[in-house]
């Protein structure tokens, strides 16, 4: 399994905007991708700062989320309301989160209101995520696990 978290800052102001995007961002998210165990969004307390938490089978998975059609539409869509985004690939502790434990559900159920796009179109956005989201375990969970 492999679980981001992003840190995100939005444009003061665009908050409700912001916040009906991810909603239809993490809606087309669980009822397309087979392969996603968590996509949730939550606020912090200071303004416009939230953070996300993604869980998704394997790495092979979050690239497939970050190259489909519904997620190029929608978080293209996001870009002008978001000030500043980090993504970070952290690790669940064992018999302190579920994320360390959860069952291999399927995640959606396939259904998709963005069809996909052409495949030679989803290889290029593939190779651009990975280049982009290398997401390397931190050297030191293997010392801890």
């Amino acid at each position: 399994m492999i679980v981001v978290l992003a840190h995100i800052t939005v444009v003061a102001g665009c908050e409700a905007a912001f916040e009906m995007a991810a909603r239809d961002l993490a809606a087309a998210t669980l009822e397309c991708e087979r392969g996603i165990r968590r996509y949730e969004y939550v606020r912090l307390s200071e303004p416009a700062r939230y953070h996300a938490t993604l869980a998704f089978d394997d790495y092979d998975a979050f690239i497939e989320h970050q190259a489909s059609e519904h997620h190029h539409v929608i978080a293209g869509a996001m870009r002008e309301l978001i000030a500043e985004i980090r993504l970070e690939r952290v690790d669940p502790v064992t018999g302190c989160s579920p994320l360390a434990t959860e069952s291999d559900d399927d995640g959606g159920s396939g259904r998709c209101l963005i069809g996909p796009a052409d495949e030679e179109v989803l290889a290029g956005r593939r190779e651009h995520y990975r280049v982009r989201y290398p997401m390397d375990g931190a050297p030191w969970w293997g010392e801890v696990r």
